[in-house]
């Protein structure tokens, strides 16, 4: 089993994913879908027309309450609602349902979802801080721009997070080139986590960008710009997958006469119908 967000990055790249016969009637358009930092409802509106596009009906909005908050705050108006001149304890409309041209989506928060910022407390026993080293790796199609980036790793194993190590700066020279961390392996480490600055900032405010697990050797984490540093995902996801479709209504039929009986028969045609499932990422 691997997760939604892995099965969403894929389903853009496999064909398997679109069934051949449907494949005229599908859409090629990404699944994926960059909020900019700000969900708004343009943006699950246009979730919700890729799930059409691809035969599905997504309904479940699932995000980190701090995005959902922040949706709240620009999406409802605030004002106290009043009827026959006594205000009434609600305000606005309803936060977690959004009418779609598709479907309606219902939102809901979800802690597991939340964006990771800065490392963990340090805990006895954690592994120690790792080395890094930084270049710009030439162009590779990235979505960096030119300029300075600020960098830092840590090394984590089943115990916790180590403390961070030396922040160093790399200078992108070309908009699209890539950044490569290069990270000295730590014993005991399971993965390292990298974070990154905004353009032009510095270790203060770089957040999580990724992670990394330890290979044989000093791994390698390649950074092309694709996820803004302490970026939430959210999965806009069909809740009704599987069900039974009727192949005939409801009917009944008479039966001979025996013994002064009137015996029917009461039956329906059903199968048993998988839909198609399809899950939208936004960050």
């Amino acid at each position: 089993m691997i997760g939604v967000d892995q099965q969403v990055r894929q389903s853009d790249g496999q064909l398997n994913t679109q069934d051949l016969m449907f494949a005229e009637y599908g859409s090629n358009q990404t699944v994926v879908l960059s909020s900019g930092g700000t969900l708004t409802q343009s943006i699950i509106e246009d979730a919700s027309v890729r799930s059409a596009m691809n035969m599905g009906a997504a309904d479940r909005l699932i995000l980190d309450p701090i995005s959902l908050s922040a949706y709240n705050k620009i999406a409802h108006a605030k004002e106290r609602i009043m009827l026959a001149g006594s205000a009434q304890e609600a305000t606005g409309a309803h936060l977690r349902t959004q009418w779609t041209s598709s479907a309606v989506v219902s939102l809901e928060a979800s802690r597991f979802l939340s964006g990771k910022t800065q490392p963990a407390r340090s805990r006895l026993g954690a592994p120690a801080a790792p080395t890094i080293a930084v270049a710009d790796a030439g162009a590779a199609g990235s979505l960096l721009m030119a300029g300075q980036y600020t960098y830092y790793a840590t090394a984590v194993s089943i115990i916790g997070e180590s403390l961070p190590s030396a922040s160093h700066v790399a200078t992108v020279t070309a908009a699209g080139d890539k950044v490569t961390v290069t990270i000295t392996a730590v014993s005991g480490a399971s993965y390292y986590n990298v974070y990154r600055s905004s353009l032009g900032g510095n270790a203060a405010n770089a957040k999580f960008i990724g992670k990394i697990k330890q290979g044989s050797g000093n791994p390698v984490f390649v950074d092309l710009g694709n996820m803004q540093p302490g970026a939430v995902t959210g999965f806009l996801i069909q809740g009704n997958t599987l069900g039974f479709a009727q192949l005939a209504p409801y009917s009944k039929l008479k039966l001979a006469v025996s013994d002064l009986s009137l015996p029917e028969a009461h039956f329906r045609f059903l199968s048993l119908a998988a839909y198609p499932e399809v899950s939208h990422r936004s960050s």
